[in-house]
């Protein structure tokens, strides 16, 4: 996966960055995560290491069956870790405009 993201990088293609956190070093992109789970490899977005352990790391605090299976459970489990880590970033956004806007 790496070797992907350089070689875009490198034939100024595109600029691959992370879904929630917009991090854009290659050595930190850790790949695309598979947001609706395995049993889907269709449905990914790519994140940096820190974000992709934050969201596996709540899907795996789940009995195994939850995670075997994808049950509502899982789902509700991995929405909210998307919605955390989504909502964190907004609200860092906001301040720093809110700084800007005041020009400091």
């Amino acid at each position: 996966m790496k070797k992907e993201i350089y070689r875009n990088i490198l034939d100024g293609n595109t600029r691959p960055c992370c879904f929630y956190c917009e991090e854009d070093h290659p050595a930190a992109l850790d790949g695309y995560h598979h947001y609706e789970g395995k049993l889907y490899p269709d449905d990914e977005i790519l994140t940096c290491k820190n974000c992709h352990a934050k969201i596996t790391s709540d899907q795996n605090n789940l009995p195994t069956k939850s995670r075997a299976t994808h049950d509502e459970a899982y789902y509700l489990v991995t929405i909210g870790a998307h919605l955390e880590t989504i909502g964190k970033n907004l609200k860092e956004c906001g301040f720093v405009r809110a700084e800007n806007d005041r020009g400091y």
